[in-house]
């Protein structure tokens, strides 16, 4: 069993390919890298319809902070975040398939900061805080059990394919209601 927490942070990400593809494999999904070079990682997913979706490898070690570049990654049904959290020992990673709807209603956790005026571009984050699993349970993957790839941000707001009912390779996912 791996120490995870002796891999360095950048190498994390190189972990994270080939363990998605495995636990994606696991429930009856294709991946492959595309052939996008530089550092980003991606990953082209075969759904069971035909349709593809380009998931962004990235990963991490127990409640942390993570992004893309805003200039990077397009909040539409056919883009997908693919987050391999890492355990902060010998445990076992966990996958989730995040849709990229779940950056068009930024809160707490999916965050959207501009930074006006300063020399960072505006990216599209994660806050993973010491709930991250009970933040993220809805995406987590399971083998046998469909992606969830699509998303409802709140009761009358469905952001899914063509607004229609879910296809039946996607289950629709409502974020949880903050409690007070």
């Amino acid at each position: 069993m791996t120490d995870w927490k002796s891999i360095a942070p950048a190498q994390l990400g190189a972990f994270a390919e080939p363990i998605i593809i495995a636990k994606l494999a696991e429930s009856g999904y294709r991946a492959s890298r595309t052939s996008a070079k530089g550092p980003k990682i991606e990953l082209l997913i075969d759904l069971e319809d035909g349709r593809q979706v380009l998931a962004r490898v990235k990963s991490l070690r127990g409640p942390n902070y993570v992004f893309v570049l805003r200039s990077s990654f397009t909040l539409d049904d056919d883009h997908a975040m693919a987050l391999m959290v890492f355990p902060m020992d010998y445990g076992q990673p966990e996958l989730f398939i995040i849709p990229a709807a779940a950056w068009r209603d930024p809160d707490e956790l999916f965050v959207a900061p501009d930074y006006p005026g300063l020399k960072s571009a505006p990216e599209y984050g994660i806050r993973l805080s010491s709930r991250w699993r009970e933040q993220l349970a809805m995406w987590r993957v399971r083998p046998g059990a469909p992606l969830p790839l699509s998303y409802r941000a709140s009761p009358g707001r469905v952001l899914q394919r063509g607004d229609t009912a879910s296809p039946p390779d996607t289950i629709t996912c409502h974020r949880p209601t903050p409690t007070a």
